[in-house]
């Protein structure tokens, strides 16, 4: 896991890795607890962790993106603890 300067955790895992694929709204279950996946970070709600579908990935389309784990306007690694190389799953 990589964090940036916001406290996102961007990770090298993509939607279409998941069995089955997320919907918006589906528990994912990850070492820093179930988190709720949602496709676009503006889905997510405030304030509470999430996995979203990234702006990055190994190609187009939302089903490549890699998942982050976010705070919509708070900090994800310091809220959840997780640091640069934790695995997620």
């Amino acid at each position: 896991m990589y964090i940036d300067e916001f406290g996102i955790g961007k990770t090298n895992i993509t939607a279409s890795d998941c069995s089955p694929f997320p919907r918006d709204g589906d528990d994912i279950a990850t070492k820093f607890g179930t988190l709720k996946y949602y496709r676009r970070l503006n889905d997510a709600p405030l304030g509470k962790p999430a996995i979203v579908s990234g702006s990055s990935g190994l190609s187009a389309g939302v089903h490549h993106r890699f998942l982050e784990i976010v705070i919509r306007d708070g900090n994800a690694a310091k809220m959840l603890g997780f640091k640069v190389g934790d695995s997620v799953f």
